[in-house]
């Protein structure tokens, strides 16, 4: 059985340095990381890696692109997560929800 109060030291969060200053948070979640960025069109992303996460068995990262906080399926970025990431793909997918129209 999974220990999910133990984080997992093969897990990090990201580290995109041009995007920290919309981080928000970062968190432990089961036994690994998840990182939040809010942009001001109220687009926003959770990025995670922990064991039930695509790609994380290869130290991939997965990507949800969210609106007003909550996880949203029908941007041009995407219709659904983003998995098996490597990290030097990231930036460009936060730049993409980053440039999305404003939500009203």
């Amino acid at each position: 059985m999974r220990d999910y109060k133990t984080t997992n030291p093969k897990f990090r969060a990201p580290v995109i340095p041009e995007f920290e200053v919309y981080r928000t948070k970062v968190k432990k979640v089961h036994d690994g990381w998840q990182a939040l960025y809010e942009f001001e069109n109220n687009y926003g992303a959770s990025i995670i890696q922990n064991f039930g996460s695509y790609g994380s068995k290869d130290g991939d990262w997965e990507l949800a692109v969210l609106c007003d906080g909550a996880i949203c399926y029908d941007t041009p970025v995407t219709d659904d997560v983003l998995g098996h990431l490597k990290e030097h793909e990231l930036a460009p997918i936060l730049a993409d929800i980053k440039a999305l129209p404003e939500i009203e």
